[in-house]
């Protein structure tokens, strides 16, 4: 059966308004990164779900699962502010998800249900969702999380050797991209070791 996914757009004036929508078997997604409004300037992000989480708690029950993509937030700061046994799933998604090819870790809290399944396998239809514990959650926001803008640099570093060696603006591009998801590809599906992928390509 599907689930049906309330979303809690948190500083935005959801709250009171949101807990009607609430049925049985819901995906209660929370967040507080306000469209236009970076991190750096969401100051007070866990005091925005804290007080969005009093407002609905009433409502969210054992019949529903959490899902957070909250940044910062710890699952057990979540269910410190909901009733024993309501299931949290701590999400830490990156900027690929709005191409439906993301990479996302992801943490269970203390209850369990067959409803963070459900929710898994929702955030599975944006990406790749890997299992860890939270206390790694730094690291994994430092390689998934941080990790596009890097590739964007080796992207761009290319784009520019492409136009000083003489090619269009938009053939570099399509060139350094298309290299960069085949050569994903190949890793991913043969599973070659990075040093094997560099000995196939370079010189002795």
């Amino acid at each position: 059966m599907s689930k049906k996914i309330n979303i809690a757009l948190v500083g935005l004036g959801f709250g009171a308004e949101f807990i009607p929508t609430l049925d049985e078997g819901s995906i209660v997604v929370m967040m507080y990164r306000v469209p236009g409004i970076s991190v750096a300037e969401s100051l007070h992000g866990n005091e925005i779900i804290e007080n969005v989480l009093r407002e609905i708690s009433s409502a969210v029950t054992c019949d529903h699962v959490v899902a957070s993509v909250a940044a910062g937030v710890q699952a057990a700061t979540i269910e410190n502010l909901l009733d024993d046994g309501v299931p949290v799933v701590r999400f830490m998604p990156n900027v690929p998800v709005r191409v439906n090819h993301g990479t996302m870790v992801y943490a269970v809290g203390h209850a369990t249900s067959e409803l963070v399944d459900a929710a898994v396998g929702t955030f599975e239809q944006l990406g790749t969702v890997v299992r860890l514990d939270e206390r790694l959650f730094d690291a994994a926001t430092a390689l998934s999380g941080s990790g596009p803008a890097f590739f964007g640099l080796v992207v761009e570093a290319f784009e520019d050797a492409a136009i000083v060696a003489g090619l269009s603006a938009p053939i570099g591009r399509e060139l350094a991209v298309t290299t960069m998801v085949g050569t994903a590809e190949l890793l991913t599906r043969e599973g070659l070791e990075c040093g094997e992928l560099r000995r196939m390509v370079t010189s002795p």
